[in-house]
């Protein structure tokens, strides 16, 4: 307290200043203490020196300068005063320790700053500053510019908002973004008592904020309330001081504001206003920064979308023919995510080693000599096996240095198209195979047509002419072997018939019960010569094929097995074996008969082919048994030698599933 406080008449603050006087509202609102003095007696005071000395305006006025001023200083104080009363120049100072409230001492700088002489008398004013606050308020600069030098692009505004808080011992600070469609602002961070708070928005309406878009600052000390009746938010924050700047873009447009609000009354505002207005820099260029990544994030999607959506294929590499782009025609190609490609290789997906030398070399050579290359087809096989067929383009990208950093493809599929042209081509082929066969089948038909009915023809004049009736039973003996020999070529037309135009009809297949039918049916066929029939079945599975051609399969075989049996053998066999899978049904057909002469199996499935001489057959059953094997999806071999018998091996596809 000034210890020696005087209760003296003072006159009026009104009779000091004219309204118009600019001294006034310097006077009246500022943070730093004024103080007017009539002969050493001090006649009014303002709010900033009130705030300083922490004492109220009457405790204040009435006293003398020397009643503020510690003991130790008065020897300073009066060398001032009286240099102020030899000279008339402003702005002199010194440097003394006032008493403020209780104990309290305060450095302040006590400023000359102006004299009015009136009809009575001269008054002085004086500045004072607190010089206590001016190193706080340094020491909040220096920790304010700490803290923004540690603030990166991570969290920029909550960490802003907290450091205002903390470092300004100050409840609230916010940044909020101006949405102009909405009328509203979206906070960006808060902060309440250094802690952040989940992000809202609110109505600018009836609010400072709407203000300090508008008028760019508002600084309230106290009373904001009774400012903004209409902002219910303020009174249930019970809000008395307000300071809120506004954010600009480079174009000088608002996108919003920083504010900081307590529930007491903001003391050195000026002060704390000037810190927002350093934040606001760093604000809006964080703000711009965000808003231009955010055009080419924006722009790099729409591309990734456009090539996402494209049908080719398109992906780029580096020299180490690791992926850096891939699109999801790519991915799915090669049964991953785009996302997994990013820093693999082709290889590591799918790794078949010539595909793979092919395209190193394509691109080594893009890489060399920094020129696109086109491949009118290329092969690829997928990661499930398929093939793929593609023209494609390898283009180089190079970098600022004339490098080429990467090498960029872009390949459409011409599967389909490839597929169709060797369809074709495989339907040509087959045409022509089909016009090959028909012309040799017409012809042997027509041939082996005729001479049974020549033959027929011939006896039948024979027993015409005829007296003996002995030789009559020979003739119709030979009719009837004609007649059957034609019959069993007139089968096996149908049997081809069948096998190239009707469709499969699948079901499951008993191939015992099968094999024995066909056993039976040739029981007579070689009557004169006993054989070892043998048939062995092994697997539990069922095996579902078309009956139909596995019948025709199996009569010609086991026919010819028995028909062309060794007459100097002693013990002949046919034997029979049947082994089922899930995948397959192998089927083992081994006789010691016959058998054929080496330099004839490459051509014993051709049609109308005849082994050996003394074959009776029309040289259509094997090739009868190839057509069958092969429209039910199988393969058939043959191992043999001439008096050594034969085996066929048969393997056909379960159609169980």
């Amino acid at each position: 307290m000034p210890h020696n406080l005087h209760n003296q008449s003072v006159v009026p603050h009104a009779s000091i200043f004219t309204e118009s006087d600019f001294l006034k509202d310097l006077y009246d609102n500022n943070t730093i203490g004024f103080m007017v003095v009539r002969d050493d007696l001090i006649i009014d005071a303002n709010s900033g020196l009130c705030e300083i000395l922490k004492l109220d305006k009457d405790q204040i006025i009435g006293s003398t300068c020397h009643d503020l001023v510690i003991h130790e200083d008065l020897n300073q104080l009066n060398n001032f005063l009286s240099q102020n009363g030899n000279q008339t120049q402003r702005n002199i100072s010194v440097t003394i320790r006032l008493a403020g409230k209780g104990s309290n001492q305060v450095i302040c700088r006590l400023t000359k700053i102006v004299e009015r002489k009136t009809d009575e008398d001269t008054l002085t004013f004086y500045l004072i500053d607190n010089l206590d606050q001016e190193k706080i308020n340094e020491g909040i600069l220096t920790e304010i510019a700490a803290g923004m030098a540690k603030i990166g692009k991570e969290a920029v505004f909550e960490l802003m908002v907290l450091n205002l808080t903390k470092m300004l011992d100050i409840k609230y600070a916010l940044i909020g973004i101006y949405n102009k469609a909405e009328k509203e602002i979206v906070i960006r961070a808060i902060s309440v008592a250094n802690e952040l708070q989940t992000p809202f928005s609110y109505k600018l309406v009836g609010t400072p904020c709407e203000d300090v878009l508008q008028e760019d600052e508002i600084i309230c000390r106290e009373g904001i309330q009774q400012a903004y009746p209409e902002d219910k938010d303020l009174k249930d924050w019970n809000i008395q001081g307000y300071i809120g700047v506004s954010l600009k873009d480079h174009s000088g447009d608002v996108i919003g504001h920083i504010v900081v609000m307590d529930t007491k009354s903001i003391k050195n505002a000026t002060f704390i206003s000037s810190i927002l207005k350093i934040y606001t820099t760093r604000l809006a260029s964080e703000l711009e920064r965000e808003k231009h990544e955010q055009t080419i994030k924006n722009r790099e999607n729409f591309l990734k979308n456009v090539i996402d959506l494209n049908p080719n294929l398109i992906y780029g590499k580096n020299k180490k023919g690791e992926f850096t782009m891939a699109n999801e025609k790519v991915a799915s190609i090669l049964g991953v995510n785009s996302k997994d490609l990013i820093g693999k290789k082709w290889e590591d997906f799918c790794n078949h080693p010539s595909e793979i030398e092919h395209m190193r070399a394509i691109e080594q050579k893009v890489v060399s000599n920094k020129e696109s290359i086109d491949l009118p087809l290329e092969k690829i096989t997928c990661a499930s096996g398929i093939k793929r067929w593609l023209q494609t383009t390898k283009m180089p990208l190079l970098n600022k240095n004339g490098e080429v950093e990467t090498i960029l493809t872009v390949s459409s599929e011409i599967t389909p198209r490839i597929e169709a042209e060797n369809k074709l081509k495989e339907s040509n082929q087959q045409l022509k195979k089909v016009n090959t066969e028909l012309d040799h089948f017409v012809y042997r038909a027509s041939h082996d047509l005729r001479a049974p009915l020549a033959s027929i023809l011939g006896f039948i004049n024979l027993v015409k002419l005829e007296k003996d009736e002995a030789n009559l039973e020979d003739y119709m003996t030979r009719i009837n072997e004609q007649i059957l020999k034609l019959d069993g070529f007139i089968k096996e037309i149908i049997d081809y018939s069948r096998i190239s135009r009707s469709e499969p009809e699948y079901q499951p297949i008993d191939f015992k019960g099968l094999i024995e039918e066909v056993f039976d049916s040739l029981e007579f066929y070689n009557s004169e010569k006993k054989l070892d029939k043998k048939i062995d079945i092994k697997g539990e599975v069922e095996f579902v094929s078309e009956e139909r051609n596995i019948i025709i399969i199996m009569r010609n075989l086991l026919s010819n097995a028995i028909k062309y049996s060794n007459p100097f053998e002693q013990h002949s066999f046919v034997h029979c074996s049947v082994e089922i899978d899930e995948a397959k049904a192998v089927i083992i057909i081994e006789d010691n008969g016959l058998g054929i002469d080496a330099s004839h199996l490459p051509r014993i499935f051709n049609m109308f082919y005849r082994a050996t001489e003394k074959s009776e057959g029309s040289g259509l059953g094997l090739f009868i048994v190839k057509e069958a094997v092969e429209k039910l999806g199988g393969k058939i071999s043959v191992v043999s030698e001439l008096g050594e018998g034969a085996t066929f091996k048969i393997e056909l596809p379960n159609f169980n599933n």
